[in-house]
């Protein structure tokens, strides 16, 4: 395991607010660029992974740097019903918020410590209302990074759906994808043809 003396760090690696989003972090992924990038971090990548495997030890995880494929090679369409159900979820509990929209730069990225703890936060309640371990989520923490990243930029928007009155996520310049709700609930089909009271008692059963 790499040893650098704490004076060649920033001061962010001595920070508490810091130093508990990375150790929030490392649950979801060990990925030195994404970690990077995500907190906005100025210094050499080798400083950033030997914190990394300080904050995988206080965790009591195994520190694995991913090196496969990266979240910003993502095509949206390429994505299963149950991701984009699942994207579509998350971001409206993200951005269902106080302030929620004053969070990013002019292109799109991380703007201060808030939104990436209103995220870590979101994702860990998807992750937790899975029932499954963050390895195996449907969706990856850098994933939805992306994908909220996009969102902020535009290229990702809600569409409302005819047929059962919910909004998903989609692509700005993508057709023919199928509401990931009604695909996932086979019984919201034409809700809005459908007598008001049992409108209301699907959307609460969905």
């Amino acid at each position: 395991m790499s040893r650098i003396s704490l004076k060649n760090m920033d001061d962010w690696i001595t920070d508490p607010f810091q130093l508990r989003r990375l150790d929030e972090l490392v649950v979801f992924t060990q990925r030195t660029s994404f970690i990077k990038s995500i907190m906005n971090l100025k210094s050499p990548e080798s400083v950033i992974s030997a914190a990394i495997e300080r904050s995988c030890e206080r965790r009591g995880l195994p520190c694995k740097f991913p090196r496969g494929r990266a979240a910003y090679t993502l095509n949206y369409r390429d994505l299963s019903i149950e991701q984009r159900y699942a994207c579509s979820v998350m971001l409206k509990a993200l951005y269902n918020t106080d302030d929620a929209g004053l969070d990013t730069g002019a292109d799109g990225t991380l703007v201060g410590g808030e939104l990436l703890d209103r995220m870590l936060f979101v994702y860990h309640r998807y992750v937790h209302q899975s029932k499954v371990s963050p390895g195996d989520a449907l969706l990856s923490f850098e994933y939805f990074a992306f994908l909220r990243q996009q969102y902020a930029l535009a290229e990702l928007e809600f569409v409302g759906c005819d047929d059962c009155g919910s909004e998903y996520i989609s692509g700005r310049h993508v057709q023919g994808l199928r509401c990931p709700i009604c695909a996932t609930h086979r019984h919201a089909i034409r809700l809005k043809n459908q007598d008001p009271l049992i409108q209301q008692n699907l959307r609460r059963s969905a």
